[in-house]
């Protein structure tokens, strides 16, 4: 198989992805995904995003119940995010993933809409969750004792 080279004439390109950065079955019942995903605007702008997608077993199969789609609103959240892409989940982000925000999201699965206090919580500890991939944001890295 041969590679397809194109040479660029300096317009700005865009090229969406997603990338699975966590897989975890935390229960019987439930499993969850946590991609990084990059998005195009129509400008060509990347749009970085964190998704949580959590899969519920129903009759021996897993179904999608719920999909949190996280952008980044901030430059330290975008950097984040692509750090997450690169260097996968760290330790403080795979806590809050496995036990802040996926049992707030099957909370959220067992009701017939999320409460505005609901959506607002999952968001902020998504928001956490971004910052906390700068490579700075981690204690080793910020010089304190872990």
């Amino acid at each position: 198989m041969s590679a397809k080279i194109n040479k660029t004439t300096g317009a700005k390109v865009c090229r969406p992805f997603t990338l699975d950065v966590m897989v975890m079955n935390p229960s019987a019942d439930f499993k969850f995904t946590l991609s990084v995903e990059v998005a195009c605007s129509p400008q060509a702008d990347q749009i970085w995003k964190l998704v949580f997608d959590l899969f519920k077993k129903v009759d021996k199969e897993f179904v999608q119940v719920v999909h949190v789609s996280f952008t980044a609103q901030t430059p330290v959240e975008v950097a984040g995010i692509q750090a997450t892409g690169k260097n996968g989940v760290n330790q403080q982000q795979a806590d809050i993933v496995v036990n802040q925000i996926h049992p707030a999201v099957v909370d959220i699965s067992n009701t017939a809409a999320p409460t505005p206090e609901a959506t607002k919580a999952v968001t902020d500890k998504m928001s956490k969750v971004a910052t906390l991939g700068t490579p700075t944001s981690t204690p080793a890295a910020a010089g304190t004792p872990a």
